[in-house]
């Protein structure tokens, strides 16, 4: 991926949320077969993940490490106390998308696997292409890698989330003894409104 002119950390990412998990990333289209190997690699991504215990073992350390700098840290631990004041009440409540310190530790191959083969499946991904190249050429790309991707016989069943908003202003103060500087966060909850496809 390098010597085709992508490079890691800025143009090859993700994050996941409550909801999602995203993965970007980005080539150079002048730069010969970038393109070529950008959407394959989108593609073994997306169907092909390896999983291999050994792997599995070599990256808790990693995000392990991931959490105490983004979680237990003094920005991540007002930040964790934040969140839980928004979700208070709703289907994601005590759900951290990182998951807490004993879940990552214990995390194995045959759990990863059985999650990637539940959740990783056309029925519950898009992809999106943006590119200075002909439409027709996107179209055809995306339709080499992806349209022979096939769903597991089981249905994919979403949890129905149905969040009510409180009317109630809801205020707390958040403090940690390292952190170093002051913030005031005035949030205004909206409804969810059907977005489409």
């Amino acid at each position: 991926l390098q010597r085709l002119g992508i490079s890691f950390g800025a143009d090859v990412n993700a994050y996941t949320s409550y909801d999602e998990t995203v993965y970007l990333l980005g080539a150079a289209t002048f730069s010969p077969g970038a393109t070529d190997t950008a959407f394959d690699v989108l593609a073994e991504w997306s169907a092909n993940a390896t999983i291999a215990p050994d792997q599995v073992a070599a990256e808790i350390g990693v995000v392990r490490d991931e959490l105490r700098q983004g979680r237990e840290s003094a920005s991540g631990s007002i930040q964790t106390s934040i969140e839980q004041i928004y979700t208070e009440g709703t289907p994601y409540e005590d759900r951290i998308v990182i998951g807490d310190a004993g879940l990552v530790e214990a995390m194995d191959a045959a759990t990863l696997r059985a999650y990637y083969e539940n959740w990783y499946r056309p029925d519950n991904m898009a992809v999106v292409v943006v590119g200075d190249l002909s439409l027709d050429e996107l179209e055809r790309e995306v339709t080499a890698r992806f349209a022979e991707l096939t769903n597991p016989d089981s249905p994919l069943v979403h949890p129905d989330v149905d969040i009510a908003l409180d009317p109630d202003p809801v205020v707390d103060v958040v403090t940690h003894p390292e952190a170093g500087a002051d913030n005031l966060s005035f949030d205004i909850p909206l409804p969810v409104w059907d977005t489409g496809t």
